[in-house]
């Protein structure tokens, strides 16, 4: 056989050593990829209410209008404690920025104390998260922890590109029906102010947990008892 058969079957034994090489390290070496089944892009929505029994008096916003922190939304007219023919004019304000959804009341209409007037899409960036269910075995659900890193891609967000977020909490409880477990993440990046409209709309989120086995825990031993700290700390 010439040498040049012999370097052609060489090229192609490496080629296939690497290749096997690779998928072995996918399995048992690199992170692994999980997507979500379903996932939904969420704000903390806040609820307001009337502190007092009276009547509406005045509705000074409409339904998905941006409000500015302490804006003025209604006024309810209410009789005072000290004089029972006296009246006292409350001010109901936003407690945060963001936009007015759910008005429940309108001018005239008369509310007991605690009833719920209107909610507030918070718009502040801390207060957007999303919440996202994962198919994942009994085993795997333990792999499912709070700091992993994560990406949520979405075509109506962020002109498609995906965005870098993180797990802040995972749902103690398992579903062992349906073999999930429920998520909640957090944007690293603030969305545009029109992502304030965008509560509800589907995501798909990715996450990247740790490829544990009994290989790489082998090696793990292995290094940091014999190997120099430089060396091992790396694994």
């Amino acid at each position: 056989m010439k040498l040049s058969s012999y370097a052609f079957l060489c090229g192609i034994v490496l080629l296939f050593l690497l290749f096997q090489g690779w998928i072995l390290l996918d399995r048992f070496w690199f992170p692994k990829q999980m997507a979500s089944n379903d996932a939904v892009l969420m704000r903390t929505i806040l609820d307001v209410g009337t502190p007092v029994v009276g009547t509406v008096q005045k509705v000074y916003v409409l339904e998905n209008q941006p409000v500015k922190r302490n804006a003025m939304l209604f006024e309810v007219t209410a009789q005072t404690q000290v004089d029972p023919k006296g009246v006292m004019v409350v001010p109901i304000r936003s407690p945060r920025e963001g936009i007015v959804m759910d008005i429940g009341v309108a001018a005239g209409e008369f509310v007991q104390a605690s009833e719920i007037l209107a909610k507030v899409v918070d718009g502040d960036a801390d207060a957007q998260y999303v919440t996202a269910r994962f198919t994942v075995s009994p085993q795997e659900r333990f792999q499912m922890k709070p700091f992993l890193p994560a990406t949520v891609i979405a075509d109506h967000l962020n002109d498609g590109e995906p965005m870098p977020a993180l797990v802040t909490s995972v749902s103690p409880f398992y579903d062992s029906v349906t073999r999930s477990v429920e998520v909640r993440l957090r944007l690293l990046k603030p969305l545009d102010p029109d992502g304030l409209l965008s509560v509800g709309l589907p995501v798909t989120v990715e996450i990247s947990v740790a490829n544990e086995n009994a290989f790489k825990d082998w090696v793990k031993r292995v290094a940091k008892r014999f190997a120099p700290s430089s060396l091992a700390e790396p694994l």
